[in-house]
């Protein structure tokens, strides 16, 4: 291999991983939401704390009418 395909092949397996962390993360949280589990003490960056509020919007309950 080139220099050139490693560069391209370690960046590719970078951003698989990061996006299967990624993955994985939403996953747990979507759990976390659906189950009403609080979050915890966790020290998060802005960015997982929008992601969160994203998800939770995405994932909010909402109570079916008794009708």
């Amino acid at each position: 291999m080139t220099p050139t395909t490693d560069s391209a092949t370690t960046r590719a397996i970078r951003w698989c991983k990061e996006f299967w962390a990624e993955f994985d993360y939403a996953q747990r949280r979507a759990l976390e939401i659906r189950l009403g589990v609080p979050l915890g003490a966790r020290g998060e960056s802005l960015r997982e704390r929008a992601l969160i509020e994203e998800l939770e919007a995405l994932y909010a309950y909402e109570a079916p009418d008794s009708d």
